[in-house]
């Protein structure tokens, strides 16, 4: 009988310091008049629902939401997704202006997305292993 030992490496993930997400005071500093077009409470919930889409996405791309390292750019695109499905929840007819607003505001967040890049700190060791620009169609990330 033979037994063979082979060394592997094993770390712990550790998440960012800080939350990749953004609040309903962020979103009006941004665009104040959203608070026109809901209230705080629909604010949040919409706020939720853009971070769960953007969850979602992160997550079918093979980048875990919990391990970038860079949150600011993030948030940006949260609050242009967020403002963007206010806007869908207003559209009355083809063509008003809250179309117009929604569809500016998701392009903007699908082009923050698309350039941003992302940085991934694995072994929680504060410095960044892999750092790449994500694509339109998918994000290969390098350690």
């Amino acid at each position: 009988t033979q037994t063979i030992l082979r060394a592997f490496d094993i770390s712990r993930v550790e998440g960012n310091d800080s939350v990749p997400g953004t609040t309903v005071q962020e979103l009006k500093d941004i665009y104040p008049a959203i608070s026109a077009y809901a209230s705080d409470a629909q604010l949040g919930t919409h706020l939720t629902s853009a971070q769960d889409e953007l969850k979602l996405d992160f997550k079918k791309r093979g980048l875990p939401w919990s391990r970038i390292a860079d949150l600011s750019d993030l948030r940006l695109a949260l609050a242009f997704k967020t403002i963007a499905n206010v806007s869908l929840s207003q559209i009355a007819q083809a063509g008003d202006r809250f179309e117009v607003r929604y569809i500016e505001f998701n392009a903007r967040c699908k082009n923050l997305l698309d350039g941003l890049p992302l940085q991934t700190d694995t072994d929680g060791d504060g410095l960044r292993e892999s750092e790449t620009v994500a694509g339109s169609n998918n994000w290969l990330v390098v350690r």
